[in-house]
């Protein structure tokens, strides 16, 4: 069975942390022709600004979901050290996560 990109979304708006719940909103498109029904663009916007943008790029998609999870706790959070993210995107949602949750970033 597969999920419908509706109730995906849904699910990933309904495991945003809260901290960040009403400032955090997805986007995504598929592109079904011109080959590959993998072909796709999504991005996530943080307080109206777009800060994500890929292209088949799932890895990142994860990371970045990963950051705004609420499941991702704040044990976590402090573990991750922002040099050792790769994408800018990525730093911003970091940045973002930490100071809502009132952590300092070393």
């Amino acid at each position: 069975m597969t999920i419908t990109r509706d109730k995906l979304k849904k699910k990933i708006e309904e495991l945003t942390c809260n901290s960040l719940k009403n400032r955090i909103t997805l986007f995504s498109t598929w592109y079904h022709k011109g080959g590959s029904q993998q072909r796709g663009r999504a991005s996530i916007v943080l307080d109206g600004i777009e800060i994500y943008e890929a292209i088949q790029s799932e890895n990142e998609v994860f990371k970045a979901l990963a950051l705004i999870n609420r499941r991702f706790g704040k044990r976590k959070l402090k573990d991750i050290k922002i040099e050792e993210l790769k994408y800018e995107s990525n730093k911003i949602l970091f940045q973002a996560r930490c100071e809502a949750e009132g952590i300092k970033i070393m």
